[in-house]
């Protein structure tokens, strides 16, 4: 059984790691739409859980708090014209993903994470 685990783990870790390195380039520099930061933000919290040993205690209820993480950070799904910095998203993801994994109780500390973060949006 952990080796399925750690097989899922890994899959999930080496699809997170590809869609980091398949990103869009502007001329100012890397960036990231709104909605792929949005999906970057969950794939982190989600990766985190997976790699979490805690993962089954913690609160059902706590998975509602992801849209209020994307609503903290202002990235929206649906909104694919509004750009971020690449560097300022994969910080926020980093910690996003670090407190994910190691949280024992629920996940509602991403939120006071999400609101630590500062994504950098790019000019229009």
């Amino acid at each position: 059984m952990k080796v399925i685990n750690s097989f899922i783990i890994l899959t999930v870790l080496c699809f997170f790691h590809l869609y980091g390195c398949i990103q869009g380039t502007s001329i100012l520099g890397p960036s990231v739409t709104s909605s792929d930061a949005a999906l970057k933000v969950d794939m982190a919290v989600f990766v985190g859980l997976a790699a979490n040993p805690n993962a089954s205690n913690l609160q059902s209820s706590s998975f509602s708090v992801l849209t209020v993480i994307q609503q903290t950070l202002g990235v929206n799904p649906r909104d694919l014209k509004t750009k971020f910095e690449s560097k300022s998203v994969d910080d926020c993801t980093n910690n996003l993903m670090l407190y994910a994994a190691t949280t024992t109780t629920n996940l509602n500390g991403l939120v006071i994470v999400a609101g630590s973060c500062k994504l950098k949006k790019e000019p229009i």
